[in-house]
């Protein structure tokens, strides 16, 4: 048993991994340094930039990828880190720990062998640095090397950047007497955001003291404290080995020197004009700047919002801009980029946010100004960087760009076909008897055996619908309110229930109902309190207009009144504008709505699917119009029109020609001939006549029926055609997943599951998720 537990804590074990891009490198070669966390469950993984030498950090990069399989979530999180080589020798990154929800995890160090360019110098520094350095006190009369911290300022303000100079004073006769570089560890800071700049690989300057002459070593240290109050900087210490004796063979004996604490007064922001809510950040000069790559948006396509962020700062703390974003959009967070860059010794940069944006219609839809709140350091002021306004305007994306081509006339209502009225009420149990009787009959005449007839047994439905049943009855109550409203996600589905009517707690209610009942049944721990949950869905469900309680409210004053208002209702019902006006008059958008939720009325109609089809033809959603033909071609497959209509939306390749093949009958015909033949065949050989044409008709009937199942096989196949180009399948349900493969329009796939609005869709071994509204179904 202690073995399987602890099998089962290695296995949830996050795995992490680091790389770096070069073993060995020159000064001002790039190093990148990435990191990766994949955790089970979705545990958020965290880390900060890791201590570095000899390197300087130029940018950094985050991104996370959720994926959920069989109920399971897994999150891959991976962290990019751009140095530049600036001085020779040994260049080290790391230690490199990793917080893994309440657990950290140490991965090491990562080291590059950076080639002198040469000299021995360790390099020149900035003016900032050189005036820390120039007005650093002087060892004094010590004969052995000193270290001193030197902090650029001893009170600051809290966001602004704080400078740690250390500066190790090596006299000149003990420094000639070694054999290696000596180290330095840079002093130790709680509660502040470090970016290290330079090693002390080599001598950055020579003094003369005294009359002594003396080297310095000076490592550089940029600060960011996080809090108001006392930063406290540890010692730093110095490294170095002098050998016994001047052979070279001599053992050498290591040396330290600390330098003392320091401690630095970080001063709060102002309380005066600091706006709520504030996010802390503070910068100078900055600068917000929102770019739109509009490209082809529309219905099904997404466009890519950038909100850069410059200025002086701490580039990396810098949090995410409010963007307040309209109804109808669905927005998806994406990578976040920082690119570090330092001027006269102070660290500024850019941050990016990238977000992917959807409409759900069309329309023009207007984003407010957006503003990003700071305390601007160099006034001492709260302030607002403002972007101009996003206007987006979507329109329906039509196929074939210019071509014009007017949809076909709709037809009239047909109804459903006698054949297919009988299709429908036959049942398996059905079947099953056509199939056995009349081999049965044969074998009890055979025998000459009496014929009892037996009444079949009832089977009476489970009393308590499941939450299966629910989810489904709460699906049809939302889309009955308003069409399109169930994929709605997040906040928006309780702002469409109030413009549908519904108080304002019943539409939040609602919502927080739905959110438990799809946890419940696609969440992987599954429905806790399934009762519970069962009993105030019900409750739900009445409380919405047109619920349970109501509909038998309306159904007895119904009965009473219906004979007395049915000769006013039907002069007024000519008042309505009808689907088929809508087309008539251009509106082919209206009127493919619709047309749609007549074909939920009327399924077996192929007269509604193919009006369907031709207004999506009409609003340029062509592809969409294709599977309606499709599936009204199914129901009517010798009839012309339809026939001409799929031929002027030809398929893309041939897999999507034999995916949506349509056979020259229907299901029911050859389920209908099969039964013929087969109980033809039975009674003519009960008969004991014409046995030899009793039997081709049995196997005739037989072979019928095999057909009839493999067409009834190919058309339930969960196929769709990807309506919008170039659609992007992503690697999870998420708009800021990674695109693993894209899909070109009018490519068949095979649906293979759904969740929400996104749907897993497959051709061949291309896999990936789409949005419901980038594919249409079959």
């Amino acid at each position: 048993m202690k073995l399987l537990l602890l099998l089962t804590v290695a296995l949830q074990q996050p795995d992490v991994s680091a790389t770096i891009s070069h073993a060995e490198a020159q000064v001002g070669d790039e190093v990148v340094v990435r990191v990766t966390v994949t955790s089970e469950g979705g545990v958020p993984a965290e880390l900060s930039v890791p201590p570095y030498s000899g390197l300087d950090l130029l940018g950094t990069s985050q991104s996370s990828v959720f994926t959920s399989q069989q109920g399971r979530g897994r999150r891959e999180a991976t962290w990019e880190y751009r140095f530049l080589a600036t001085t020779p020798g040994r260049a080290v990154v790391g230690p490199i720990r990793v917080r893994v929800g309440g657990d950290f995890i140490d991965v090491g160090e990562l080291s590059v062998n950076v080639e002198a360019v040469g000299g021995e110098g360790g390099g020149a520094f900035d003016e900032r640095v050189a005036a820390i350095v120039d007005a650093a006190p002087g060892p004094g009369s010590a004969d052995d090397v000193t270290v001193a911290v030197i902090p650029s300022r001893d009170t600051i303000l809290l966001g602004e950047q704080l400078d740690l100079v250390v500066v190790a004073w090596f006299p000149r006769d003990i420094r000639s007497r070694l054999r290696t570089r000596p180290t330095l560890m840079p002093p130790e800071l709680q509660g502040a955001w470090t970016y290290p700049r330079t090693a002390a690989l080599g001598v950055a300057d020579t003094r003369t003291v005294n009359g002594r002459l003396y080297d310095l070593f000076v490592h550089h240290q940029v600060a960011f404290p996080l809090t108001a109050g006392e930063l406290r900087v540890g010692p730093a210490t110095v490294s170095y080995s002098l050998p016994l004796r001047t052979s070279i063979l001599s053992r050498e004996i290591p040396q330290e020197v600390q330098s003392s604490d320091t401690a630095v007064t970080v001063l709060p922001q102002p309380l005066d004009g600091r706006p709520q809510p504030y996010t802390g950040a503070a910068a100078r000069n900055l600068e917000f700047v929102v770019v739109v790559d509009t490209g082809d948006f529309g219905v099904g396509n997404a466009s890519t919002v950038t909100a850069q962020v410059r200025g002086e700062g701490n580039v990396s703390l810098w949090p995410t801009p409010q963007i307040r974003w309209p109804d109808g959009v669905r927005v998806y967070e994406g990578r976040t980029d920082v690119e570090i860059s330092t001027e006269g010794g102070a660290i500024g940069g850019t941050k990016t946010f990238t977000y992917l944006v959807a409409p759900e219609s069309t329309g023009t839809y207007v984003v407010p100004p957006p503003t990003y709140g700071y305390f601007a350091l160099d006034s001492g002021r709260y302030v607002h960087a403002t972007a101009r306004p996003i206007r987006l305007v979507a329109r329906a994306v039509r196929a074939g760009g210019s071509r014009e081509t007017p949809p076909p006339q709709i037809m009239a209502r047909r109804g459903v076909p006698t054949l297919d009225g009988l299709g429908r009420r036959l049942r398996w149990w059905m079947l099953a008897l056509i199939a056995a009787v009349p081999p049965l009959l044969t074998v009890l005449v055979g025998l000459a055996l009496r014929i009892r007839r037996r009444k079949p047994v009832q089977r009476e439905s489970p009393a308590d619908p499941t939450l299966e049943v629910l989810d489904k009855e709460f699906r049809a109550k939302l889309e009955q309110l308003m069409p399109g409203i169930e994929a709605r996600e997040g906040d928006n589905l309780p702002a469409a229930l109030r413009a549908a009517g519904v108080e304002a707690p019943v539409a939040t209610h609602a919502s927080r109902v739905r959110d438990r009942l799809r946890h419940a049944l696609y969440g992987p721990e599954g429905a806790t309190d399934a009762t519970e949950l069962a009993a105030e869905v019900h409750e739900v469900l009445r409380a919405l207009p047109g619920g349970r309680s109501q509909g038998r409210r309306v159904t007895r004053v119904a009965g009473v009144a219906g004979a007395l208002v049915l000769a006013w209702v039907v002069p007024l019902a000519g008042q309505f504008t009808t689907a088929e006006q809508l087309f008539e008059a251009g509106a082919y958008r209206a009127a493919a709505d619709s047309f749609r939720l007549r074909v939920l009325d009327e399924p077996a109609d192929p007269s509604q699917w193919f009006n369907a089809g031709a207004a999506l033809f009409g609003a340029g959603e062509e592809t969409a119009a294709r599977t309606m033909w499709v599936r009204a071609a199914r129901l009517a497959p010798r009839d012309g029109t339809i026939r001409a209509a799929l031929q002027s939306v030809p398929p893309v390749d041939t897999n999507a020609a034999r995916k949506t093949w349509v056979a020259p009958v229907t299901v029911l015909e050859l389920a209908l001939a099969a039964v013929v033949l087969w109980v033809v065949g039975w009674v003519i050989r009960a008969l004991r006549v014409w046995s030899r044409w009793a039997t081709a008709l049995v196997v005739a009937g037989a072979v019928t029926a095999g057909l009839a199942g493999y067409l009834q096989y190919r058309y339930a196949d969960p196929v769709a055609l990807v309506t919008v180009p170039n659609a992007s399948a992503r690697e999870a349900p998420f708009g800021s997943a990674q695109a693993s493969t894209r899909f070109v329009e009018g490519t068949a796939v095979r649906v293979e599951r759904q969740e929400g609005v996104w749907r897993l869709v497959s051709r061949g071994a291309l896999r990936g998720w789409v949005l419901a509204s980038e594919v249409s179904e079959l």
